[in-house]
């Protein structure tokens, strides 16, 4: 049994789309990489997957099989092993040429079912940079439908979450100044109370 996780182009890619590096990770602090079969939409002879997939060496690249390839038209990714960890970080190095690149993206994770499944995405990314690692970081739960295809445990219901989460707090409205922060606190949902928030 195979899990397949994918880097899909959300923007056009004026003259195709190249890709030097794409890595997974376990771990949201980009360790622990996963290793399994390099897949894609399609690629230009002598382009293979295999070229960008699981490596750091940049200087080959895979290509797409589209020219001037349209929004969700390219796809490259990893095939996994159930067994294996779920994907907490994708590393991704582009060709360092605005032709040949993607400026945003989706990270996609593929759910089998009888019709020959569909792919879901798991997080967008935007702002990308050309000729250098992007780190994208896979926050939070996966889509339900790939939870309850795979039968595992959404941990956001019952009050548990995965080991290594990162959470933040961001500002929502444009800050005159500076933002301050005195004091920042994180609580269990299960222990509110009341009278606020009662454990830590």
């Amino acid at each position: 049994d195979r899990v397949r996780w994918c880097v899909l182009n959300l923007v056009p890619a004026r003259d195709g789309w190249r890709v030097g590096g794409l890595r997974f990770f376990a771990r949201l602090s980009c360790a622990q990489e996963l290793f399994g079969q390099a897949i894609a939409s399609g690629y230009a002879q002598g382009h293979e997957p295999q070229s960008a997939v699981s490596t750091s060496d940049v200087s080959s690249f895979w290509q797409a099989s589209c020219k001037q390839c349209g929004i969700n038209r390219a796809w490259i990714g990893l095939s996994l092993s159930r067994r294996d960890p779920q994907p907490r970080c994708v590393q991704l190095w582009q060709f360092p040429s605005d032709a040949w690149f993607a400026s945003q993206v989706s990270v996609q994770v593929h759910v089998d079912d009888s019709t020959g499944g569909s792919w879901l995405e798991v997080n967008s990314f935007h702002s990308l940079n050309l000729g250098v690692w992007d780190n994208l970081h896979i926050w939070g739960p996966l889509p339900m439908q790939f939870l309850l295809a795979n039968g595992i445990p959404n941990s956001t219901n019952n009050g548990s979450f995965s080991v290594n989460q990162i959470w933040r707090i961001v500002n929502g409205a444009v800050v005159q100044r500076s933002w301050t922060v005195r004091h920042l606190r994180f609580f269990e949902v299960d222990d509110l109370n009341v009278d606020g928030c009662a454990s830590q």
